[in-house]
């Protein structure tokens, strides 16, 4: 049997366009969904017609949408009114080849449930996010990837190391409200400095960590990424000095999470514009799409092995050095365990996902994989 060819950008609008336009008139009827489709609201699987469907009184004039045709992504951000409130709205549509929506994820950040609310939004359209790329601009999609994912590397636990990389004039944008290069946004002081500055000085060593990470769209043609996550916080950080010397009191002092949508555009390697919408949830609260992650940590087995006339660890299919007895490989494996397992600094750590993949990751003092010494 052939398979159908993928949708073009074109295509992809048009199935946007008639989700945008059955939202409108709250009929959910009128979308054409997938069987078992899956509809994501602030995180929590729906019916599709409940929610938002039955509360939208009109969608706001910003409209900012970008495609990517490899995976049959659309994605839009804009702005819901329900009655008296408008609110920032994020949209996510993975879309089959005959145009049926398979996943729908939404976020709406409603100011009345927010933990954390932003003044005054503002929903207008930026020229760097609308554009499409020069040929030469463009970057490529692992690398795309990379650069957003360095973004949360920055932000988790931030100590004013750069994992990625920005033009100087990178301006955010979260939840309507601009938060670098506002010296007016009395709410953050640290939103007079720009992108780089920020993370420059450690300022968000508050958020513990950057979890469920995903990136289902990216459109090259445009620059963009759009990610997905969870940023969590334990509240236990008091006061933290900047990398300045200043010492500073943390603003979150309380267990909770915030779950995002985060659009990135990529210009020449750079990361010069950032959009996101986001949401508090209860702390540590796990993703509808979890299931798809890959990078869940799992238990860590050391098997004790005769290896090379002696003794070594392995782990997967790699060896430790060979040690002279099976006594000394032992211990040598239980210290290696207990340097994974052991709670308290950040530090970089090695783990394999479920797909017996070896990840990297910078994490907070008390997340870390289950080690086992066997044999």
């Amino acid at each position: 049997m052939t398979e159908a060819p993928a949708l073009d950008r074109a295509a992809l609008y048009r199935v946007l366009d008639r989700y945008l336009a059955a939202l409108r008139a709250r009929d959910a009827a009128r979308v054409r969904w997938a069987p078992r489709a899956v509809h994501v609201e602030n995180n929590v699987v729906l019916v599709p017609g409940d929610g938002l469907w039955g509360t939208v009184t009109a969608l706001g004039d910003y409209e900012l949408r970008f495609a990517d045709t490899r995976t049959g992504e659309v994605g839009f951000f804009g702005a819901v009114t329900e009655t008296r409130d408008t609110s920032p709205f994020g949209l996510r549509l993975k879309v089959d080849a005959q145009g049926a929506i398979l996943e729908a994820e939404v976020i709406i950040v409603r100011a009345a449930d927010s933990g954390l609310r932003f003044p005054e939004p503002r929903f207008e359209n930026k020229p760097a996010l609308n554009a499409i790329l020069p040929e030469g601009s463009r970057t490529s999609r692992a690398r795309m990837r990379a650069l957003a994912n360095g973004y949360f590397d920055t932000l988790q636990l931030n100590d004013g190391t750069l994992h990625t990389q920005f033009w100087d004039s990178c301006n955010r944008v979260e939840n309507g409200v601009q938060t670098t290069n506002n010296p007016d946004l009395a709410l953050l002081p640290s939103a007079r400095l720009g992108c780089a500055e920020q993370f420059r000085l450690g300022v968000y060593r508050y958020d513990d960590r950057l979890r469920a990470r995903r990136f289902p769209l990216i459109d090259v043609e445009r620059g963009l990424v759009l990610a997905a996550g969870f940023i969590d916080h334990c509240g236990r950080l008091g006061s933290y000095s900047l990398t300045d010397g200043r010492t500073v009191e943390s603003p979150i002092r309380r267990p909770h999470s915030f779950y995002l949508l985060e659009l990135f555009r990529i210009r020449d390697e750079k990361l010069e514009q950032i959009e996101a919408v986001f949401i508090t949830v209860p702390y540590h609260m796990p993703s509808p799409f979890e299931q798809n992650e890959d990078r869940t940590m799992s238990k860590i087995i050391y098997h004790l092995v005769q290896h090379d006339g002696g003794w070594a660890y392995r782990v997967d299919e790699t060896f430790s050095e060979t040690f002279p007895s099976y006594e000394s490989a032992r211990q040598a494996a239980e210290r290696a365990a207990r340097e994974q397992a052991l709670p308290g600094e950040a530090t970089v750590i090695s783990y394999e996902d479920k797909q017996g993949h070896w990840h990297q990751e910078r994490v907070a003092g008390n997340d870390r994989p289950e080690p086992e010494v066997e044999g």
